[in-house]
């Protein structure tokens, strides 16, 4: 990754031949002609856990010369092994939400991501989801997101994992993190517009189970 102070590329590197094309990133760079991508609420909100403030590209998966790279509410598939070639819209929408995206580890045609605090899966060539978790009150209880305190006190991002099963290597259980806050106080947090939050208090309580 690579930018000015509130931009972002991706960029590759051959290191055989020692080559680097700053000039064509593998996004084209019409996609960041304007001076703000839109982004979601959520993703605005993992931005600041993580004090990001830049905009374009900020993160992207990699597995078997893939890459899966979400944009705002876009996700690029770029298959490296063909170099004619560029990044590819795969999704496209202006309401979407990927967050959280990675492609399977002995397929990476198939892709996850969370959206509405459950786990998705899809594949690059479809259009259909298939909705792995359902969480009863998505407001409350999140299937594959950490809780808050895991995210802005450990830098933990994540709360599933694509997980082998054991002698059987094309096979791959989903890890998750359940998390319950329906004990965790609300409050009211006032700026340009007034956000209710949940957001654990000395002492307050709250539910964490691993899951698959």
């Amino acid at each position: 990754l690579f930018g000015g102070i509130w931009k972002s590329c991706l960029y590759s590197v051959d290191l055989e031949q020692d080559v680097e094309d700053v000039n064509n990133p593998l996004v084209h760079s019409q996609f960041f002609d304007s001076a703000y991508i839109p982004i979601s609420r959520e993703e605005e909100l993992l931005r600041e856990r993580q004090r990001i403030c830049k905009n374009g590209i900020t993160t992207f998966e990699y597995c078997d010369r893939t890459m899966l790279i979400p944009l705002g509410s876009n996700l690029y598939y770029h298959d490296m092994s063909d170099k004619e070639n560029e990044a590819a819209i795969i999704k496209e929408s202006e309401n979407d939400v990927y967050l959280d995206t990675k492609l399977c580890p002995t397929d990476p045609r198939v892709i996850s991501f969370i959206r509405d605090h459950d786990i998705y899966v899809t594949a690059s060539h479809v259009r259909e989801y298939v909705r792995l978790t359902e969480s009863p009150n998505s407001a409350e209880i999140y299937n594959g997101v950490p809780s808050f305190v895991v995210q802005e006190e450990f830098d933990r991002y994540t709360g599933y994992y694509w997980c082998p099963v054991q002698h059987k290597p094309d096979s791959y259980y989903m890890v998750y993190e359940n998390v319950d806050e329906t004990l965790v106080p609300s409050v009211r947090l006032s700026g340009d517009d007034t956000q209710v939050y949940k957001f654990p208090l000395p002492a307050s309580a709250t539910r964490s189970h691993p899951s698959n």
